[in-house]
């Protein structure tokens, strides 16, 4: 690492000349570009005296200057640092400058006698809602961390990969005594910015396009919690940095939240489960249905709408219907419960097969992408290359399970290897679910899931976007034990070989 690369601390001070940053107390101290360059070639040489034609050849290289603007320069960083007097620096008359304050260089190996900048405790954002059934989850994820350093907490959208972050983040708070800071990369549009917006949750603005080494006077030493959160979009760039982070520190915690693997050094990932919803198998009573997390939260989140709602016996079998339909992802759960007020429980199962338009009334105060069921599904899809877009697109014309065989059928042409790498990137990304279920591993797109694949079917098929899925759908829907309206879990494999070779057909064709 070259000398630029470096941070320096001197008294209250902390320069990091990457960044083009000074700080005083943690906090940003306001400096010219011209003084900046003065005080970095002074610190990179404490005790020595720098001369003044050095000085002028550094910071105006092609500029003739009088020496009178070195002076006032000169005074500005004085003022700057505390005072006029020569504390911090030296005039050595007929010669130069020197910087005589003793300066302690932070690299990526912790430096003794480094005084930790002062940082909140932390910056977790409030939850103003009850967290259910995740209590087993934030356990475990919990007790990971402390024999991990780094985890990643994976899973669909809307499964709640953020309220178990927050939850495990507030619960090991006095286990972290250097602090807790909590990174929302979710606004974060460029890879460049990763670095800013960590010193920014860590309270220590740092210009744009920082260097990872801007960070290392604020994590120095520090046995500390960096919850870094929506990685998705920017997967590469954050496992870097965070690699880079731990090697460099090693008291320093990372839990990561990530529709997808980050696939760094050191990484332990937990997938987080959707709630469990009542089985289509039996019939389950009202108290039953209660002790199920996806009705649970239905029955919270449709009560902060109409106030004074009871769940009745009658509306049971539409409730747990309308958890299996949304696949128990608590964002679903929570969209779907702001429209019962309007249609009722089974008036909204009857409209579920047009989910992707009226469950639209997500919190305004929260991200876009989870204003909308739609958006939620845009986030994911938009992050995919072309090839994943067709097989994802492509893969709705099963409406159950399908074989890994089925799937790669889908891709045209002999490179079974590249099919099978983009249906592997499909499972990392959450969008396609395999079933553990049984000895011949299965594979199946969520019912939300594939209610959208199936609309972006035209985009890529030109068709209507219906034609190529219809026909398995159809079939499907007379196997026993399916009710009228119901996406099948499992359809049977007699009803569907005819339909589900037409849907091939038609969907290769579209490749």
């Amino acid at each position: 690492m070259s000398a630029t690369r470096h941070a320096y601390q001197f008294g209250p001070f902390s320069l990091l000349p990457a960044s083009r940053l000074l700080l005083a107390h943690g906090q940003p101290v306001r400096l010219g570009a011209r003084a900046l360059d003065i005080l970095i070639a002074l610190v990179e040489q404490p005790g020595q005296v720098v001369d003044k034609d050095d000085l002028f050849r550094r910071v105006w290289p092609d500029t003739i200057v009088e020496e009178a603007s070195l002076r006032v320069h000169i005074a500005a960083l004085r003022k700057a640092l505390g005072g006029s007097d020569a504390r911090y620096i030296a005039n050595i008359p007929g010669k130069g400058y020197s910087f005589t304050a003793e300066v302690a260089q932070v690299g990526a190996a912790p430096a003794s006698g480094v005084v930790p900048l002062r940082l909140a405790r932390h910056n977790l954002p409030v939850r103003l809602t009850r967290m259910i059934g995740r209590d087993a989850a934030t356990n475990d994820v919990s007790a990971l961390l402390r024999t991990r350093r780094f985890v990643t907490v994976t899973g669909e959208g809307g499964v709640g990969k953020t309220t178990l972050a927050l939850a495990v983040a507030e619960g090991t708070l006095d286990e972290y005594p250097d602090g807790t800071a909590f990174v929302d990369l979710a606004l974060c549009a460029c890879p460049s910015a990763i670095v800013d917006t960590v010193g920014h949750a860590l309270g220590v603005p740092l210009p744009q396009s920082s260097a990872a080494e801007a960070l290392m006077p604020l994590l120095q030493g520090r046995r500390m919690l960096l919850v870094m959160d929506n990685c998705e979009h920017l997967v590469a760039s954050a496992a870097d940095l965070i690699a880079h982070l731990l090697r460099a520190f090693p008291a320093l915690h990372v839990l990561a939240t990530s529709r997808e693997p980050l696939r760094a050094d050191g990484e332990h990932v937990h997938r987080v489960e959707p709630l469990r919803v009542p089985p289509a198998s039996v019939a389950v009573s009202l108290d039953e249905a209660i002790g199920y997390e996806s009705i649970q939260l239905l029955v919270e989140r449709v009560s902060a709408h109409a106030d004074g709602f009871e769940l009745c016996e009658a509306d049971v079998p539409h409730a747990a219907e309308l958890c299996r339909r949304l696949d128990g992802i608590p964002l679903a759960i929570e969209l779907a419960a702001a429209r019962v007020s309007f249609f009722g429980m089974a008036g909204l199962l009857e409209r579920l097969h047009d989910r992707l338009r009226i469950l639209t009334s997500g919190h305004r105060t929260v991200l876009p992408r989870h204003q909308t069921l739609r958006a939620l599904y845009d986030w994911s899809f938009d992050l995919l290359d072309e090839d994943a877009k067709r097989l994802f697109t492509g893969l709705s014309v099963f409406p159950g399970l399908f074989s890994l065989e089925d799937a790669l059928a889908l891709v045209p042409g002999d490179d079974r290897g590249a099919a099978l790498a983009v249906f592997i990137d499909l499972i990392a990304k959450s969008l396609v679910a395999p079933d553990i279920g049984g000895d011949r591993r299965q594979y199946r797109l969520l019912d939300t899931a594939r209610v959208y694949a199936q609309d972006k079917l035209s985009a890529f098929g030109g068709t209507d976007g219906t034609d190529g899925a219809r026909a398995p759908a159809q079939a499907s829907a007379q196997a026993p034990g399916q009710g009228p309206g119901q996406a099948p879990v499992q359809a049977s494999a007699a009803a569907c070989v005819d339909a589900r070779s037409n849907a091939l057909a038609r969907t290769v064709s579209a490749f």
